[in-house]
Order: C-alpha cells, then sequence, then structure tokens
C-alpha cells in the first residue's frame, strides 16, 4: 500500500485527506471517508480513544 497526503481546493478552502493506494489494484473505485463529530483524527481516533476505526475500514476496502 501507498500513502500519499493530498489537497483538493474547493473555492473556500482546501480538503486535506490522505489516498491510500494498493499496487495491485487496476481499476479501482474511490472511497470517501469523512470523520466527524469532534476532535477526531484522519484514522478516527480521539483523545482516550485510540482504535483506528476509520484506518481499519480503508484498508479493508483495498
Amino acid at each position: 500500500m501507498t500513502d500519499s497526503d493530498v489537497e483538493i481546493d474547493v473555492g473556500d478552502g482546501l480538503i486535506s485527506g490522505t489516498l491510500v493506494t494498493h499496487e495491485e489494484a487496476l481499476n479501482s473505485a474511490v472511497s470517501i471517508i469523512i470523520a466527524g463529530s469532534g476532535p477526531t483524527d484522519r484514522n478516527g481516533n480521539q483523545a482516550g480513544l485510540q482504535n483506528d476505526s476509520l484506518e481499519k475500514i480503508s484498508t479493508n476496502l483495498l
């Protein structure tokens, strides 16, 4: 797997994220996972709750 930081210009600002690709994927679909509700990071973690839930979902979709 390869991780790349990406930024998308949406006019009023930037959306930052991480693009995760698999070397063997040819014609892959794209999933966008948006962390929400408070101080949740890209992996789905918050203070006192480190379970990497969103990272696990994203890597299992590959």
